[in-house]
């Protein structure tokens, strides 16, 4: 199937940036152990990015922390995004995915004719981005507003509920990285989140897009309540 991506492309931060091993692997150097699964103090890179991968909950915390402090993952992590120290040591320690290389592509072949242009939320990640490359076109949003997208064509997104967050989300193209925790559970096929689609699909068009295209998953990857349920 030929996808057409049209002439503004708008790439969310978190789309083309991945944070969410470096957020995993710095918490586990800062943390005491008694926190941490035991499988994951000595993890490999491939070890975790495929529990990463396919983890069903979105915060990347549920696969490090141990059963009895899931409940606590989400203030862990927000508090974490709010503190400018750490996030600015996080984003540094990130990398960029295959959909950073394919918006490069756009630029780089294609400039004049796709406009991409990246959202940020905040002035660190607009920094990350321009320390990159400083000709890439960033967007800081206004945290109070939701994002009006009526100007692009393609929309690049992580978390699949974010796209609930943009006004004028109509006849767009929007490319949802597949991360298990963006599917339908108990099938066996790709299917992005009914209770979501059921608001997006009827007037626009999603499709999946791998963050990493060559990263092989372990033919057996340890299954964890934490992670796939």
């Amino acid at each position: 199937m030929e996808v057409k991506y049209g002439n503004t492309v708008l790439f969310d931060f978190e789309a083309v940036i991945d944070i969410d091993y470096s957020i995993v692997t710095f918490l586990r150097d800062i943390s005491n152990q008694k926190y941490i699964r035991p499988s994951i103090i000595e993890a490999d890179y491939n070890f975790l990015k495929s529990l990463i991968l396919t983890r069903r909950n979105n915060n990347p915390l549920s696969v490090l922390l141990s059963d009895e402090y899931l409940n606590s993952i989400d203030d862990i992590y927000n508090s974490l995004l709010k503190n400018d120290n750490y996030y600015d040591q996080i984003i540094r320690l990130s990398e960029h995915n295959d959909v950073f290389k394919l918006m490069q592509t756009y630029r780089k072949t294609l400039d004049g004719v796709i406009k991409c242009d990246v959202l940020c939320h905040n002035h660190i990640q607009e920094g990350f981005i321009k320390s990159v490359d400083s000709t890439i076109n960033t967007i800081l949003k206004n945290k109070e507003e939701n994002f009006n997208v009526k100007r692009y064509d393609s929309i690049f997104i992580k978390y699949y509920p974010d796209v609930l967050k943009f006004d004028k989300l109509e006849g767009k193209h929007i490319f949802l990285l597949n991360y298990q925790f963006n599917l339908e559970e108990n099938t066996n096929k790709i299917i992005p989140k009914l209770d979501i689609s059921f608001y997006v699909t009827d007037v626009n068009k999603v499709y999946m897009v791998d963050p990493y295209i060559d990263f092989k998953l372990p033919e057996k990857i340890i299954e964890r309540k934490d992670v796939h349920d």
